[in-house]
C-alpha cells in the first residue's frame, strides 16, 4: 500500500450476500433447538466475524473504518507486517452484540446490519478496551482515536455518530440510555 489513503470500494452485492448468509446462521443458532446454549453463541459470534471481516479473515484489515495510526501503519508496511501491529475492533464488542441477538423478539438482521468494526493499532485497542463506560463510537471520542471513513477520505463525525446509536432502537436494546 503507497503513503495515500486509500479509496474505499463500495460491493453492495457482495456485502447484501455476506449479511443474508449471516443472518441465515444466526437465525439457526437461534431457534434450532438442537443446538446446545454454548453452541449457539459460539455460532451467534461467527457470525458476526462474517460480515466484519467482510467474509474473509484475508481482508479483516481492510475495513471502510480505520484510525489514522492504523492507515499510517498500512501506509508503510506490507500488508503481512502491518498486520502484527493492528487489531481488528468491533465497534459495539460482540459480546454486546450476542446479548442483543439472545434478547426476545431482537431484530437479527439490523442488528448483524449495524455490526460495524474498526481497524486501530494495538496501542488504541488497549486505550478502546479501558472506555468500559461508553458506547459504540463513543468509546473512540473518549480515547481520542480519529477515525477515518475511507468512502469520503475524511475523519468521521464521532459525535454525529453517538447520536445516532443512543436514540436507535439498538440503544434501548443493548440496555443503554438516551443522552
Amino acid at each position: 500500500m503507497s503513503g495515500s489513503t486509500p479509496v474505499w470500494q463500495e460491493e453492495p452485492e457482495e456485502e447484501a450476500a455476506r449479511v443474508r448468509s449471516a443472518v441465515a446462521l444466526a437465525e439457526f443458532a437461534l431457534t434450532d433447538p438442537r443446538v446446545h446454549s454454548d453452541q449457539r453463541k459460539r455460532l451467534l459470534n461467527e457470525a458476526i466475524w462474517f460480515v466484519t471481516e467482510r467474509g474473509s479473515v484475508t481482508r479483516k484489515y481492510l475495513l471502510r473504518y480505520r484510525s489514522e495510526a492504523a492507515l499510517e501503519i498500512q501506509g508503510r508496511m506490507s500488508a503481512t507486517a502491518a498486520a502484527k501491529l493492528l487489531h481488528h475492533e468491533h465497534v459495539h464488542p460482540r459480546k454486546e452484540l450476542v446479548a442483543r441477538l439472545l434478547a426476545p423478539g431482537a431484530d437479527v438482521a439490523a442488528i448483524l446490519t449495524g455490526a460495524d468494526a474498526c481497524v486501530v493499532t494495538r496501542a488504541e485497542h488497549e486505550l478502546l478496551t479501558a472506555q468500559q463506560n461508553k458506547f459504540g463510537w463513543a468509546r473512540y471520542t473518549a480515547a481520542g482515536i480519529t477515525v477515518i471513513d475511507l468512502a469520503t477520505g475524511a475523519p468521521l463525525d464521532l459525535p454525529g455518530r453517538r447520536q445516532e446509536e443512543c436514540t436507535g432502537a439498538g440503544a434501548a436494546a443493548a440496555g443503554h440510555p438516551a443522552p
